[in-house]
């Protein structure tokens, strides 16, 4: 049931993309229906987009990393956690990096 009801989201997501495009939260939120279904190749594809059009978005990071540990790339996927965590840090300590530098606040 659950399963179907996520098809039925993307679905709908995509229905909604192509009567507005401008609404660009869409292609994240039917790339974690994609990532929920084990079908990462378009998670991917979809997290790729949303990070073309926003880079800071820290969750398509996350979710694309988790896409390529289920694909077994993990060397990319690690690459993926990184940026996640350069932007979620960024954003939890904007003043941490202009006073002592990142890396020696974490390190």
């Amino acid at each position: 049931m659950r399963l179907a009801i996520t098809r039925k989201a993307i679905d709908d997501y995509s229905r909604a993309m192509e009567l507005d495009p401008s609404y660009t939260f869409l292609v994240a939120d039917r790339a974690g229906a994609y990532l929920e279904l084990g079908e990462f190749d378009q998670a991917i594809d979809d997290y790729n987009a949303t990070l073309e059009s926003d880079p800071s978005n820290g969750d398509a990071y996350l979710g694309r990393g988790i896409a390529y540990i289920g694909l077994g790339e993990r060397v990319t996927a690690a690459a993926d956690f990184m940026q996640w965590f350069e932007v979620v840090q960024t954003r939890l300590f904007p003043a941490i990096p202009s006073k002592m530098g990142r890396s020696s606040f974490w390190t």
